[in-house]
């Protein structure tokens, strides 16, 4: 694998501060999955069996589901960011007196992700706690974010 893009360079850095905060035992296999999950994504699955009486699921399954959750995160704020540089074009306000794409994340579009991340994890993985900690984490990367 070349060089990463920045869309690349984004998901696997937002997945890897989520994994880390999440399952830091999983950051050991992170670099193999997520160059995997670059390449193909629908290759890296989120749904292992889960062992009954056994571990944590958590352990065995943050990884494969934080990088389809960065990809949302970052195809949700890309598209808010298009759709806001379009209306300002649209009226002529390109000067840069608000914060753009790489500024501050309003509270619109963080809560909109917020609740798109917790229900892409609740459904990819039948799993509220996983969906809330992911939201919650989602959450606060993105308002330290700009």
């Amino acid at each position: 694998m070349g060089e990463l893009t920045t869309a690349e360079q984004f998901v696997a850095g937002f997945a890897r501060r989520m994994v880390a905060a999440l399952a830091p035992d999983e950051l050991a296999a992170f670099d193999p999955v997520s160059r995997a999950y670059l390449s193909d994504p629908g290759g890296v699955l989120d749904t292992r069996p889960r062992p009954e009486g056994g571990p944590d699921p958590v352990v065995l399954v943050v990884t494969p589901v934080a990088l389809p959750v960065a990809t949302a995160v970052y195809e949700h704020l890309l598209s808010r960011a298009t759709d806001l540089a379009g209306r300002r074009a649209g009226r002529g306000l390109l000067r840069r007196r608000d914060p753009g794409p790489g500024g501050p994340i309003g509270t619109e579009v963080l809560e909109e992700t917020v609740t798109g991340v917790r229900q892409l994890v609740d459904t990819r993985t039948d799993d509220q706690r996983l969906a809330a900690q992911c939201a919650e984490l989602v959450r606060v990367l993105l308002e330290h974010h700009g």
